[in-house]
């Protein structure tokens, strides 16, 4: 997969991808296009929540701004320094988050303004990191990714390229709300799709995150095989996810309990 970059990182609309498909290399470009661009086309034309004008809105509100600053590599996400704007717009960007609750993976500060999320996502990132190659010039998926925040993290390890899925249109607002005011524009993604509307194999990619989803597939056998669908030669599939300790069966399909012990699995790709 090549590089690429957004015209514009604040619309919430097909062409927010336009540069994406234009810039696949043609090894890789059928299989993105088949019929994944009129899958992603047809959610922004009728989407699935009747929040998504005010999410769209917000986002919108928050001040054309570019800024270069930036940390990927810290606990708290950060984009923009608080001496960046002036109170008035401070105060759109507060109203906007304020707008786009609940935030859940975290945390962030956008522009001085702090997002203390739900999920304190960073002492999840904590136990991963030790387990993650390096990524250098790598390019990465992060499935049930949420609002981004690993997809920043993962940039901030010198990932190259770092695409997220996730069906929330809230999620893509986070994220767009975010990242739309940083130049040069980050190389990070984040399709707003079942991982089940991917293309079904494009193995090109490097590194496969699947952190809390497994448990939460009717059919966790299916999950596996999708992702190791997208992994490229000699790439890594990592499962962060929930088990139990009893039978293999069990430990993938628990029968009346949904929790136990929490474990990072890495499992290499011939």
């Amino acid at each position: 997969m090549h590089e690429f970059y957004f015209h514009d990182r604040g619309e919430m609309k097909i062409e927010y991808y336009e540069n994406f498909f234009s810039s696949l290399s043609s090894s890789t470009h059928e299989n993105w296009q088949s019929g994944f661009y009129d899958t992603l086309r047809d959610m922004f034309e009728h989407p699935a929540h009747g929040d998504y004008a005010k999410w769209k809105n917000a986002v919108t509100q928050i001040p054309d701004r570019p800024t270069s600053y930036h940390l990927f590599d810290q606990p708290v996400v950060q984009v923009g320094e608080i001496n960046e704007l002036d109170k008035s717009q401070q105060q759109a960007v507060e109203n906007a988050l304020l707008t786009l609750i609940p935030w859940r993976k975290g945390p962030f500060n956008l522009f001085g303004i702090e997002i203390d999320t739900e999920w304190r996502s960073e002492l999840k990132w904590q136990r991963i990191q030790s387990h993650l190659p390096n990524l250098s010039n790598k390019c990465v998926l992060d499935v049930g990714c949420g609002n981004g925040y690993y997809l920043l993290r993962l940039l901030g390890l010198g990932a190259k390229q770092v695409i997220g899925v996730d069906p929330s249109l809230l999620f893509l607002a986070q994220f767009t709300a975010i990242t739309k005011n940083i130049r040069p524009t980050v190389n990070a993604y984040l399709f707003p799709l079942a991982f089940e509307q991917l293309p079904r194999q494009l193995k090109n990619f490097d590194c496969v995150l699947s952190m809390g989803v497994l448990y939460h597939r009717r059919n966790p056998h299916q999950h596996l095989n999708l992702l190791f669908r997208h992994v490229a030669p000699g790439g890594v599939v990592y499962l962060e996810t929930l088990i139990v300790e009893e039978s293999y069966r069990n430990e993938l399909i628990p029968e009346n309990r949904y929790a136990g012990m929490r474990n990072v699995w890495s499992i290499p790709c011939a």
